[in-house]
């Protein structure tokens, strides 16, 4: 039950972090929106939220992104992700598959939460090089579908 406990506290922990970064900080390179900003005659945040569907579509999202700052807010939060859904899976894990005194296997729960996180950050990224598409999507979960069948696999064959 401390492991579940520890797997919550991080979640949080994460989270509140997560939420202070991604309000203090912007994953957009300053000069680099000015210049669309002046090129493009934006005079509103309101149209260059309605011009980055277009930036995306056309590649040009790179150039406006900042990627230390967008790598730093998509790890807190994937690790806030992956912290929450332990906790969940421990807990199910805890009540509904094991006995009284054994405790939730959190080596699992971190596994599944990682490639859980892998697909969610390739839909992204996908997303972010405008090919996103049903098949890239399923070859993704496929991905990590024979992923975890081989973990499986090595584990049964260590014991």
């Amino acid at each position: 039950m401390q492991r579940i406990v520890v797997s919550l506290f991080l979640g949080i922990l994460f989270i509140g972090i997560g939420i202070y970064v991604s309000i203090n900080t912007s994953p957009f390179n300053i000069d680099s929106v000015k210049y669309y900003a002046q090129t493009d005659n934006f005079y509103t945040d309101k149209n260059f939220e309605t011009k980055l569907p277009e930036y995306i579509k056309n590649g040009l999202i790179w150039e406006i992104v900042n990627g230390q700052q967008l790598i730093t807010i998509i790890t807190i939060w994937i690790l806030a992700f992956i912290s929450s859904f332990s906790f969940f899976h421990m807990l199910i894990d805890k009540l509904f598959f094991k006995k009284f005194y054994e405790e939730a296997n959190i080596f699992t729960a971190f596994r599944r939460g990682f490639l859980l996180s892998l697909v969610i950050i390739g839909t992204l990224f996908l997303k972010l090089i405008n090919g996103i598409t049903w098949y890239n999507i399923v070859s993704i979960v496929i991905l990590v579908v024979c992923i975890e069948i081989v973990f499986l696999n090595i584990l049964r064959k260590k014991q």
